[in-house]
């Protein structure tokens, strides 16, 4: 169930740390050759990968399972890693069953793409947004808040750190840092404070 709730719930203002922490201690009890994980939320800007499979263990993945699910404008897709071959396929059957019992209209069942696919996934596939985890997640919400503090639009904020991630030529994560890292990242005096 902590799969499931997971993926389906695409508000990554939640809990989202202790929900994927939860989920691993879950597949690791569920399926004792579990390595990591990448879950991909797609909410409408760049997409966001947070990837537990260390970089050490890519080497023995024997098996993946990927589960994509779509609501409105968001998708989300988690791809499952093991050692054992075949160490996922009970799972796969099972997120198979329960998807089709989610879906209501049975035309609509038939008409979708598979919702999970063993295999699909090896090796694991590059990360686009160069954010590996939910630390290079926060720092790139951070480097977010310092430009919404120096009157960015906070709807603005990704597209302009992303525009001057490119226009330095560095990665994202590499920008973020170094905006945070600089001596203007510290809250500025604002004209109310000098007012007291």
């Amino acid at each position: 169930m902590a799969l499931h709730n997971l993926v389906l719930d695409t508000d990554v203002s939640d809990d989202l740390a202790g929900g994927l922490t939860e989920l691993e201690r879950t597949l690791s009890e569920a399926v004792p050759s579990f390595v990591g994980l990448h879950l991909t939320m797609d909410l409408g800007g760049p997409p966001v990968v947070l990837a537990t499979l260390e970089d050490a263990e890519v080497g023995s993945v024997m098996t993946s399972l990927r589960w994509a699910s779509v609501a409105g404008a968001t998708s989300t897709t988690l791809t499952l890693y093991a050692r054992q071959a075949g160490a996922l396929v009970d799972l796969a059957a099972d997120l198979s069953w329960t998807a089709r019992q989610d879906r209501r209209d049975e035309v609509a069942s038939l008409l979708a793409g598979p919702d999970v696919e063993l295999d699909r996934d090896l090796p694991p596939a590059p990360l686009a947004s160069g954010l590996t985890g939910l630390a290079e997640f926060t720092v790139v919400n951070q480097a977010q808040g310092v430009l919404i503090s120096r009157g960015t639009d906070p709807e603005d904020a990704l597209t302009e750190l992303i525009f001057q991630a490119q226009a330095t030529g560095t990665e994202l994560i590499d920008h973020a840092r170094r905006l945070l890292a600089g001596p203007w990242a510290a809250p500025t005096e604002t004209r109310a404070s000098v007012d007291d």
